[in-house]
């Protein structure tokens, strides 16, 4: 995605940050949570907020640690009514320049390779309202159901349901046609 198609903007440079790390907090305006909403394809966002620090990592990248929380409504899967939400995401990415060296030949079997979040760092920028949108977005329920709904599948439910439509029609037909 570009830059711009984010409803959040927050940019922080390399330069920016101090020794000691930054600390940011973030509310969404009004405006901001409605395109928030957008670009989450949900009804409303209520409130959003983000608590972040922004540190130096290994020389020249930057760490940015901290949570992203929002209130959100969204659609119940079954009856599309609208169903309150809290999203609350953990925040640990890394990014780095693109200068690392190219690893020649095959790796060794016993190479850890760390499970971090590690993004190119590019013109020594970070957008931090990207980050929060695209964190916000993963903690989203993706099946939001309305407290006591249940999907009912078109399955057979044995002898309780009563069978119609058109197999139904079929099947008396059948029926029928084997009583005689």
């Amino acid at each position: 995605m570009s830059e711009n198609s984010f409803p959040l903007k927050q940019v922080v440079t390399s330069h920016e940050v101090p020794e000691g790390g930054l600390e940011l907090r973030i509310e969404a305006t009004p405006d901001e949570r409605f395109r928030l909403a957008d670009y989450l394809g949900i009804p409303s966002v209520e409130s959003m907020t983000a608590a972040l620090s922004v540190t130096r990592w290994r020389g020249r990248g930057l760490a940015v640690r901290g949570t992203a929380r929002a209130r959100v409504t969204q659609s119940c899967v079954v009856t599309l009514d609208p169903v309150e939400g809290v999203i609350d995401e953990e925040v640990e990415t890394y990014f780095a320049p693109d200068v690392a060296p190219r690893l020649s030949g095959p790796m060794p079997e016993a190479a850890e390779v760390p499970d971090i979040d590690v993004e190119p760092l590019i013109n020594e920028r970070v957008d931090i309202g990207a980050l929060i949108c695209e964190h916000l977005a993963i903690g989203l329920d993706p099946y939001p159901r309305k407290q006591g709904v249940d999907f009912q599948t078109g399955g057979d439910n044995g002898d309780e349901e009563e069978k119609s439509g058109a197999f139904a029609a079929l099947a008396s037909l059948r029926a029928d046609r084997d009583k005689n």
